[in-house]
């Protein structure tokens, strides 16, 4: 949330790369862990939020996680790069 207010006060997005990571485990709950589909999109949309922008430059994955097939992490970021 301070890098989303220091990017406003900024004003110049066009000129950044905006950045962010996602990770696990994300929080408690089903759902909530791992780099399936859900886990992933969400943090994406909390990424956006806390950050105050409505698109992402490059979005990175923290690690491997071996209890997700890589190809179901790939159609998570497929999905967000189409929206």
């Amino acid at each position: 949330e301070l890098t989303g207010r220091l990017l406003r006060e900024m004003g110049r997005l066009d000129e950044l790369v905006i950045a962010t990571k996602v990770h696990f485990p994300m929080g408690p709950g089903p759902n909530m862990s791992g780099l399936s589909r859900k886990p992933v999109v969400q943090a994406c949309e909390a990424s956006l939020r806390r950050l105050g922008v409505e698109t992402i430059d490059l979005y990175q994955i923290h690690r491997f996680d071996p209890a997700t097939p890589v190809a179901e992490t790939l159609e998570a970021l497929d999905l967000l790069v189409r929206q």
